[in-house]
């Protein structure tokens, strides 16, 4: 298999269109697709419950409606659904909102990356 950079993957068409549509859909939330990562979990553990939250947020149609409407994530009912602390939602809002936003939208290539999201652990 050929070894294929982050850069290289960018430069197709299709993947830059969706980020560009990412961007828009970010820009009310106070992100762009560019600047999530700093919100990204880096820790293994941090990353599968970020996962957590982000399914509980994309399966229930009442909260996924509020982020869009209201331009923020309802943390306290995610917690307490989850069982993830507040503090941890917080640390990757920006992560756990664009997710949801790309396993909700028309993303198909970048729904790729969040593939192990619905993987059972």
């Amino acid at each position: 298999m050929e070894n294929t950079s982050y850069s290289e993957i960018c430069d197709t068409k299709s993947i830059k269109s969706q980020i560009e549509r990412l961007d828009m859909e970010l820009y009310p939330f106070g992100y762009n697709f560019w600047d999530v990562e700093k919100d990204s979990p880096r820790k293994s553990k941090d990353i599968y419950r970020c996962a957590d939250v982000i399914k509980a947020l994309i399966d229930d149609q009442k909260l996924m409606g509020s982020i869009l409407q209201k331009g923020f994530i309802p943390i306290k009912p995610l917690s307490k659904r989850t069982k993830v602390s507040s503090k941890l939602i917080e640390a990757h809002e920006g992560y756990i909102v664009m997710a949801a936003l790309v396993l909700t939208g028309n993303y198909p290539d970048l729904q790729l990356y969040y593939g192990f999201i619905f993987d059972e652990e």
